[in-house]
């Protein structure tokens, strides 16, 4: 089936090798243009003799006039339809082609199961009482793919490779991580982790960044982040800022902008800008509490001496990987990487990128370093605790 260049996007398949007596074909896309009200519809195909074709003009009625008394339960029929046969057309690729190619596909058709609803193979129902005063409402479609991790993940993209590497570091709720520190302009990143609310008996401990400190010695700028404040030091003078109002401060070295409730951007003249991120979770939730992530945008002018948990990254990392072979779960392949003069043994999964998208994340597909980053960090993860908040190693 064929249509005119630039006038539908988002099609689902349209070439098919064989068609018998009876049998239905179906395509759905979107029109790129709202204002459309016809286009040409070509249909060509080689039957057992001869070559035939069909052309037609199609009519964008309204489907209130198509249809005036059908109302359909779940929102839009031809949304839903269009996505459906995309989700089972990628739910096939995913069956075959490289690596990659399933990962990518696995995820598409997750990430579309989850937004319109569908059970599908990648995902379970989850029957949920009606929301009332004790809690939000919960989603009915729950994610299989990947197992939720609350300890901190750092994902280290790789642009030159087209790739990403990623890593969590576990350790007990309190420790402080060094997480940037350059020398020569003496700047230093510390991240101090926090607990759930409460642990069940042989439970995993879960932590996540709670709290950030942020120093710059040559602009005299000391910076820190809770989940609650945002306190500034500068030049001698204190200043607060709050997360439950959008503000910015601004001086000749410095530029400091909140979002409200979402994300706080730090920019350093001449040097680096970060952007740490606010978690909310609900308040009366029995577990789990509000956390920080923390994101670089730009770090070029950072010197060679870079280094901590993150920061030994700004200046490139190259790695190889071979030897793939089935995992112990499906859809996520063991391999082997060849990083830092060091053979280690990788799996393909996801981590959460949040920068964009504070409430759902991005998924981003990325080889998992297993021990809290052996072999890929320097040295080992306790080597980066520090014992203060502003201190350096």
């Amino acid at each position: 089936m064929h249509y005119p260049e630039n006038v539908v996007d988002s099609l689902t398949d349209h070439h098919f090798k064989q068609l018998f007596n009876g049998s239905e074909i179906v395509v759905a896309g979107r029109l790129s243009d709202n204002d459309l009200s016809n286009f040409l519809v070509e249909v060509s195909a080689q039957g057992s003799e001869e070559e035939v074709s069909y052309k037609g003009q199609a009519n964008t009625l309204d489907w209130n006039v198509m249809f005036p008394n059908e109302k359909y339960i779940f929102g839009d029929f031809t949304e839903r339809l269009w996505a459906y046969l995309t989700i089972q057309q990628l739910l096939s690729k995913k069956e075959s082609g490289t690596a990659d190619e399933k990962a990518n596909a696995a995820t598409r058709a997750l990430e579309m199961s989850l937004q319109y609803s569908f059970v599908t193979p990648l995902t379970s129902m989850v029957a949920t009482k009606p929301q009332s005063d004790e809690g939000p409402g919960d989603t009915l479609i729950a994610d299989k793919l990947t197992e939720v991790d609350g300890d901190p993940h750092f994902i280290i993209n790789v642009p030159e490779q087209n790739d990403s590497l990623c890593f969590n570091i576990n350790d007990a709720p309190g420790t402080i991580f060094n997480l940037v520190r350059d020398p020569l302009p003496g700047i230093v990143v510390n991240g101090q982790t926090i607990g759930d609310k409460k642990v069940d008996p042989g439970s995993k401990i879960n932590t996540y960044f709670g709290r950030l400190g942020i120093v710059h010695q040559k602009l005299g700028l000391q910076l820190e982040v809770t989940t609650q404040s945002i306190t500034v030091l500068q030049g001698g003078t204190q200043t607060s800022l709050s997360w439950s109002k959008t503000a910015s401060l601004k001086w000749p070295s410095a530029d400091l902008q909140v979002t409200k409730d979402r994300s706080l951007t730090v920019t350093l003249k001449d040097s680096v800008k970060f952007v740490i991120v606010l978690h909310k979770v609900w308040e009366k939730h029995p577990y789990h509490r509000d956390y920080l992530g923390f994101y670089t945008l730009d770090s070029h002018l950072l010197s060679p001496k870079v280094h901590g948990l993150l920061g030994q990254f700004y200046n490139g990392v190259h790695f190889e990987v071979g030897e793939l072979h089935n995992g112990d779960v499906s859809d996520k392949p063991d391999a082997t990487m060849i990083v830092k003069g060091s053979e280690l043994s990788v799996t393909r999964g996801w981590q959460r990128d949040f920068l964009w998208d504070v409430k759902n994340g991005e998924r981003v597909p990325c080889w998992f370093i297993h021990n809290n980053g052996t072999g890929l960090i320097d040295g080992r993860a306790s080597d980066y605790i520090v014992s203060g908040i502003f201190k350096t190693i």
